[in-house]
């Protein structure tokens, strides 16, 4: 059925679907705009950058100052996921980049290369997984066990993509 065939009802249906994708495009066009993040035209998001690395980057135990730099911050979805065969696809020990799983790992949006190196919570993960399409808007942090995943939950946290300075 088409909304000519319901008539009036289907035209006032149809009406309203357009004006609930309108609301959704400005609701997320004013978060990011509050959040200062700009859009690609892909439509993908690209960090703000940040001239001050936040504390934490100065703090991780093992590095000199200056190893790392922050080029951007989001503030993200931050999940957990382990090695069980009912959260992963394939081989549960091997990640999207073909590396054996280890801690340090984390499964990031399809618009971060693998490699990509991001502080989360005063230690950095290292991109070589992917989520399901459908949470291309996430990080997923890897955990030794289910119940490690579990108590990390879902959190909204602030994420800061770094990278190594080839200077240091």
């Amino acid at each position: 059925m088409t909304a000519e065939s319901l008539g009036f009802f289907g035209k006032i249906t149809e009406m309203y679907i357009s004006i609930l994708q309108q609301l959704s495009s400005a609701l997320i066009s004013l978060t990011i705009l509050l959040n200062g993040t700009t859009v690609a035209p892909d439509g993908s998001i690209i960090p703000k950058r940040v001239d001050d690395p936040p504390e934490a980057i100065k703090s991780i135990s093992g590095l000199k100052p200056g190893d790392w730099h922050v080029v951007g911050e989001l503030d993200a979805t931050v999940t957990a996921y382990s090695s069980s065969p009912d959260e992963t696809w394939g081989d549960p020990f091997i990640s999207a980049d073909g590396n054996r799983v280890y801690d340090g790992l984390i499964a990031c949006p399809r618009r971060y290369p693998f490699g990509t190196h991001f502080l989360i919570m005063d230690k950095v993960y290292r991109c070589g997984d992917r989520l399901h399409s459908k949470y291309d808007y996430r990080f997923d942090i890897w955990k030794p066990s289910k119940q490690l995943a579990l108590q990390w939950g879902k959190q909204i946290i602030t994420v800061y993509q770094v990278q190594k300075d080839i200077s240091a």
